[in-house]
């Protein structure tokens, strides 16, 4: 077994459905390429008797080494550990002092994590799909699970307008959609900062995620709707404390071939401005929207060290379907 090392952009994507489970369409190849302009990955593909047999996708950032797409023909434990020892061999080549994954860039289509025994394995966006083998390898090779990430799923989505509440008052609060591209770029500087402010580090999977904003934005355009990016408004400051997205699942199709999944991919409440029922406000909101063009199954994730994430999760989206983990280990 060897190692080929590549570096262009056009010919990694060539080889990258042999790490993902999920299709690598022409229409999702845009918003790799994104992703991969802002990170120069390398891959390294493994050949046996001159033939790939398996690849992982690594990229550094500030001294730690990410890698993502780990999979190898027949999952054979010989081939899982050759290409981990690659991996800790380019840590220690580039003098990284942390190795963290599996993070599949772009995080928005091709998720994070290992998937853990007891997981749906169905085709769902952002949700990787592996034999338990990977985990163990990667465990007995001195990997550390640092975060465990759960997915919940409901069908149909949980539907109800948010001013039937009575719990809560929404006088001061305006919910609203950018009308179009341009007014996002105008608002995406308060759409970065609350999530840079007001995330948990366990929810902060991708680094330098702000220079990816505007990627996502256009997928979310490509497959779903306006309506799925939403901001709070506090009005007698005129000041946004609240936002969120909402991503469409590409792969997951109604009986007329239109998408009718989405993922609860991101949204933040400012710390002055919880308990009030913002996250009810948003996701009321925008599913009264999203509904009535056919979108109506729903999941999200959430870092099993959020306590109040899950239990929304619990009251919106339903059953516990998956369960992701990511490694680390120190060079």
């Amino acid at each position: 077994m060897k190692i080929r090392e590549i570096n262009k952009n056009s010919e990694i994507i060539k080889y990258l459905s042999l790490g993902t489970s999920m299709p690598v369409w022409r229409s999702l190849r845009e918003f790799i390429k994104y992703d991969f302009e802002i990170f120069n990955p390398k891959l390294l593909l493994l050949l046996e008797n001159g033939y790939p047999s398996g690849i992982v996708l690594i990229f550094i950032q500030k001294n730690i080494l990410y890698f993502g797409y780990f999979k190898v023909m027949n999952d054979r434990e010989e081939k899982i550990d050759f290409l981990i020892n690659q991996i800790n061999q380019y840590a220690r080549k580039y003098q990284c002092n942390l190795i963290r994954g599996p993070i599949n860039i772009p995080v928005i289509i091709y998720g994070w994590g290992f998937m853990e025994s007891g997981s749906q394995d169905s085709l769902c966006s952002t949700k990787p799909v592996n034999s338990k083998g990977y985990l163990i390898r990667f465990l007995d090779n001195n990997y550390k699970i640092t975060s465990r990430h759960l997915t919940w799923e409901t069908f149909p989505a949980r539907y109800f307008d948010p001013m039937d509440l009575q719990k809560y008052s929404y006088k001061d609060y305006r919910y609203f959609n950018p009308l179009s591209r341009n007014e996002f770029l105008e608002l995406k500087k308060d759409f970065i900062m609350l999530q840079h402010k007001n995330l948990p580090d366990s929810a902060q999977i991708t680094p330098n995620s702000s220079q990816m904003v505007e990627n996502y934005f256009d997928f979310i355009m490509k497959f779903g709707h306006l309506s799925m990016v939403f901001f709070v408004e506090y009005i007698p400051d005129n000041k946004n404390v609240a936002c969120g997205a909402f991503i469409p699942d590409p792969f997951r199709k109604d009986e007329k071939g239109n998408n009718d999944s989405f993922c609860i991919y991101s949204w933040v409440v400012d710390k002055a401005h919880r308990r009030k029922g913002l996250l009810n406000l948003m996701y009321g909101n925008t599913i009264l929207q999203i509904w009535e063009k056919g979108m109506r199954n729903c999941f999200g994730t959430i870092a099993e060290s959020n306590y109040n994430s899950t239990m929304a999760a619990k009251r919106l989206y339903g059953e516990k379907t998956r369960s992701h983990v990511i490694l680390e280990k120190k060079v």
